[in-house]
């Protein structure tokens, strides 16, 4: 990507592919700050809550000033695939599977993020916020006989891809 001269050459498919790749990792954290937003009650707990959150994005800067090699685990954790893509893209040295399998990973995730956003905008405590409080009361009921369900798709997903990570990460 640097030219002969010294001069830095970009080529258009390099930058649609980086817009690619990162608007999936933009959807994710504009509805991570979303929930979180939700979730508070004040705007000075809002920015409390959201300071953490919006630093995560800094930590995946360690993986790229350290030339961390992508791995299959590394592409589908969500702050670091975006991140080791781009980079390899930038470099010209992107791989086809590295770069599907980072999308299709961070598009899993946001898509879960969204669903839980979607839930939290159906709860009646953002339409009346002196209803109730959200609690985890009912959840547990002693004696009382639940009907079998069939977990919800975006619960299955949630779980399948905490699954994955922690096979990644936790097998031997």
């Amino acid at each position: 990507l640097i030219a002969p001269g010294g001069a830095l050459s970009l080529s258009v498919v390099t930058l649609v592919m980086t817009f690619i790749a990162a608007t999936p990792a933009l959807v994710f954290f504009t509805t991570l700050l979303l929930i979180v937003g939700l979730l508070a009650r004040t705007f000075k707990e809002a920015n409390s809550y959201a300071t953490p959150a919006m630093l995560l994005p800094l930590a995946s800067l360690a993986l790229s000033i350290a030339d961390v090699k992508a791995t299959p685990g590394l592409l589908i954790t969500p702050i670091a695939n975006t991140t080791l893509v781009m980079r390899d893209v930038l470099r010209g040295k992107g791989s086809g599977f590295d770069f599907t399998l980072a999308m299709v990973s961070s598009l899993v995730y946001a898509g879960l993020l969204l669903s839980i956003a979607a839930r939290l905008f159906s709860n009646e405590q953002l339409v009346n916020p002196g209803w109730e409080p959200l609690s985890m009361k009912g959840l547990g009921r002693r004696g009382a006989r639940r009907t079998a369900r069939l977990p919800a798709v975006d619960e299955a997903i949630a779980l399948f891809a905490v699954s994955m990570l922690l096979m990644f990460y936790i097998q031997p």
